[in-house]
């Protein structure tokens, strides 16, 4: 059984020990984040200025099908060694997405 770190009045909160932090700017067509996931990593946490779609994998090209994520809402992902992930802005914006492995 997993335990969730608790705050000050014992209820679980999501969290993790912030290892490598990326940062892409999203625009069009497709934003991938460089670097695969360090080994070890199994959970990132990923955010962006602008609502956006993203997906995961080896060698992923978002499209406006995939996942969605809200401007400014955080999401935490499991993923695996190697992956990467690339993001796609909804319409004619600009912004960036930050993308922290957790250790």
């Amino acid at each position: 059984m997993t335990h969730l770190p608790s705050d000050n009045l014992n209820r679980p909160i999501q969290a993790i020990y912030p290892g490598r932090c990326q940062r892409v700017t999203v625009t069009g067509p497709s934003a991938l984040v460089a670097s695969g996931f360090l080994a070890g990593t199994t959970v990132i946490r990923v955010a962006c200025t602008v609502g956006c779609h993203y997906v995961l994998g080896l060698t992923p090209v978002a499209l406006t099908t995939d996942s969605w994520l809200p401007a400014g809402v955080v999401e935490f992902l499991n993923v695996s060694r190697g992956q990467k992930i690339a993001f796609i802005p909804e319409g004619a914006v600009t912004g960036f997405a930050t993308v922290t492995e957790g250790l």
